[in-house]
């Protein structure tokens, strides 16, 4: 009987300390999908009565041209953003491990543009790549270069991405050191032992013993930058044209300033089902095969 007592209370004790992660899910994740999902099949526009009109507002998306171009537009700008992050984050994390002195400042110098709101950011990056008034052009000038407009249709969203890349780079150095330093030293100087350079502790021991950081990195990414939002809108407002109209924006322009919440649902529906295959290649990719 006493035995019986101490389940229950232990039984209470864990819903108790699971109860605020599980109403949090519920309010703040669940019941805002299932909402979204349901108001994808209305026609509303924030006054009137929403009308109900089925799967019109998916049959809309595929055929219109402006979100086929926005998926394009998305799917090139997580091309261009997460590889070079990485690859620059593992180089940074790896430049961490091997420094003895001023570790502690440089990677707090590293996370300050994380810290940094991406709006801030954004506008201070706007002004520094002016093509008439910027710094950076000032400084091509006083080397004989002529200015490089960092915002034509061709290069806007590479210099989305590179703002975007130069203020998450440090944050994922710092998640590839964590993962290094839990590596045992054990197998580097067991592999020393065995004649390996450094270039094959590397692809042999720290890369596959990274596996779980790099998909919790590769996926965390994949679904931010297919969210990107704030620097697009501080940097270009998806102009010129349509050239930086990224997922997120086009779902900001049609439900907050055309008022087609249904529509934008839609959207958010599609990009949630997108974001779920990939994740799911992701854990396949990544899955261990041991």
């Amino acid at each position: 009987m006493k035995s019986l007592t101490n389940r229950r209370r232990e039984a209470i004790a864990g819903y108790c300390f699971t109860a605020p992660a599980m109403l949090g899910f519920l309010f703040f994740i669940l019941i805002p999908t299932g909402a979204v999902l349901i108001l994808s099949l209305f026609d509303w526009d924030l006054v009137g009565e929403p009308l109900f009109i089925g799967l019109t507002n998916f049959k809309q998306l595929f055929t219109s041209a402006s979100f086929i171009n926005t998926l394009k537009v998305t799917g090139l700008y997580v091309l261009i953003n997460i590889p070079p992050q990485y690859i620059l984050a593992m180089f940074f994390a790896l430049f961490l491990k091997r420094i003895t002195k001023g570790q502690t400042a440089l990677r707090t110098l590293i996370l300050i543009p994380w810290i940094t709101t991406p709006i801030a950011i954004s506008v201070v990056a706007k002004w520094l790549l002016n093509e008439k008034m910027g710094l950076i052009n000032y400084y091509f000038g006083l080397l004989g270069w002529g200015p490089v407009n960092f915002f034509s249709a061709g290069n806007a969203l590479f210099t989305v991405a590179a703002v975007n890349i130069w203020q998450y780079v440090g944050f994922s150095a710092l998640l590839f050191y964590i993962g290094m330093q839990n590596i045992s030293e054990d197998y580097y100087e067991a592999a020393e032992i065995d004649g390996a350079n450094g270039g094959k502790k590397f692809l042999y021991i720290t890369l596959p013993l990274l596996k779980p950081t790099i998909l919790y990195q590769m996926v965390t990414g994949v679904i931010n930058s297919f969210q990107v939002f704030d620097t697009v809108y501080g940097m270009t407002r998806g102009g010129p044209g349509e050239a930086t109209n990224v997922f997120y924006y086009a779902v900001y322009m049609e439900a907050f300033q055309f008022l087609n919440m249904g529509y934008g649902a839609a959207m958010c529906t599609v990009l949630f089902l997108i974001l779920l295959v990939i994740t799911a290649v992701q854990m396949y990719m990544f899955r261990d095969k041991d």
